[in-house]
């Protein structure tokens, strides 16, 4: 709020005459400073005498570039002084993201989708490391996706304990570890993966207690990797093929 005071006084007109008159107003730059000085606003200087609407130079200013003042001589050499607005300062004190606790980022991050997560774990270093908090990654559906080479290893690896993944196209995982998985529930039916890349993932699960591979192409190396899992309680392989008989058993024997 701007403090006025009437600059001109002007003569009042009797209550029978009709003729309008107007009367000029001007801020008052003495309370306006001192109003100002008090919250650490600095207080904005008109350039010359007489221009009377100071913000509204300033916004226009947002959208020009920086005016050239006249040059200016000086003991033999000329200058050109460049005025920069000083619109939007950074505020030196308030709430940053620096500033806010893990526990309340974890809270937020909670919101954001799959890409978001993504996109924002790029962000910084601490944002990488909070973005793949377990808190996080505890259920993932990613049915009928694209999965680029790396996506499957590094959100495996942020701790998923369920992971649905059917009909969908698996890249290489691409695991910069060779930490065991956290993921208990798996659904890979009928998705687009290599014997390879499937031999990967598996060779690094020992928690799984639902494995749904449905329609896949295995190997006698991915029968002995879900042998490992102890706790297996439903496996589908219907559709499944490219195993032995003798893996098969061995499987068999061990999750029993």
């Amino acid at each position: 709020s701007f403090c006025v005071c009437r600059k001109h006084l002007q003569e009042i007109p009797s209550s029978s005459s009709n003729v309008s008159t107007s009367s000029t107003w001007d801020r008052d730059s003495s309370k306006i400073s001192e109003s100002q000085s008090g919250t650490g606003v600095p207080v904005l200087k008109k350039d010359k005498p007489g221009n009377e609407n100071v913000l509204q130079d300033l916004l226009v200013s947002l959208h020009c570039p920086p005016q050239k003042r006249q040059r200016v001589k000086e003991k033999g050499r000329s200058f050109v002084t460049v005025r920069w607005p000083r619109l939007f300062q950074e505020p030196e004190s308030g709430a940053t993201w620096d500033v806010l606790p893990d526990e309340l980022l974890l809270a937020i991050f909670a919101y954001l989708p799959l890409n978001d997560l993504l996109k924002a774990s790029l962000a910084c270093k601490r944002w990488h490391r909070l973005l793949f908090d377990e808190s996080l990654w505890q259920t993932l559906d990613l049915t009928g996706t694209n999965l680029v080479p790396g996506v499957i290893g590094q959100v495996l690896s942020a701790g998923v304990t369920v992971f649905r993944c059917p009909r969908s196209c698996i890249g290489s995982p691409l695991f910069k570890t060779r930490k065991p998985l956290r993921v208990q529930h798996m659904d890979l039916s009928n998705c687009a993966v290599s014997i390879a890349d499937l031999q990967s993932i598996l060779c690094q699960c020992e928690r799984l207690q639902n494995l749904s591979l449905e329609g896949l192409v295995l190997s006698d190396d991915i029968i002995k990797s879900i042998a490992k899992n102890s706790s297996l309680k439903r496996l589908n392989l219907c559709g499944c093929s490219g195993f032995s008989a003798e893996a098969l058993e061995l499987m068999l024997t061990l999750c029993s």
